[in-house]
């Protein structure tokens, strides 16, 4: 199980290194519509002060998608 966390690791380019947020992101592979859409995985520490529940009705909510 380790050996294919390391291979996955390998897969992802670390594209931003801040202290709170980590952006990556993974060039090959795409999906089963589009072999070459890339994907972004993000890694961020919130402030205490933020809501989860807050961000979340930002992502998703279709009024702040605009």
């Amino acid at each position: 199980m380790e050996e294919s966390s390391q291979e996955n690791n390998k897969v992802w380019d670390l594209k931003l290194n801040k202290e709170d947020i980590k952006v990556y992101l993974k060039t090959s592979g795409g999906s089963q519509f589009n072999k070459d859409q890339p994907y972004i995985k993000t890694e961020m520490l919130f402030n205490a002060a933020f809501s989860m529940k807050k961000i979340i009705e930002v992502i998703f909510n279709p009024a702040h998608r605009s």
